[in-house]
């Protein structure tokens, strides 16, 4: 059983981290995005008047260039990351493994 010192102790770690882990998975997935489609999608981080977002993120702002989410676009950089880093490690245990 943890004191209540001990339990506070792991209580703040772990925000901590969650806060920490989400701030950097946010901008990583962000500059992957931004990597990824090479600078030719927008990502918006405040609401443009008259802007509508569709349940997948992405529209056409008034210039008729394709915009996507602030959210979005961390989420596919992340997924993109994750997927790219295990492709990694697979790969990198084939390559020790000969």
């Amino acid at each position: 059983m943890l004191t209540t010192s001990q339990f506070l102790l792991a209580s703040l770690g772990g925000l901590v981290i969650l806060f920490f882990g989400e701030a950097i998975g946010h901008v990583v997935g962000l500059l992957v995005f931004s990597l990824l489609t090479l600078g030719q999608v927008q990502v918006k981080y405040s609401e443009e008047p008259g802007l509508v977002f569709p349940w997948h993120g992405f529209a056409r702002n008034s210039r008729n260039k394709v915009v996507v989410k602030e959210d979005m676009a961390a989420v596919i950089g992340i997924w993109v990351f994750v997927v790219a880093l295990i492709l990694f490690f697979i790969l990198r245990g084939n390559v020790r493994g000969r």
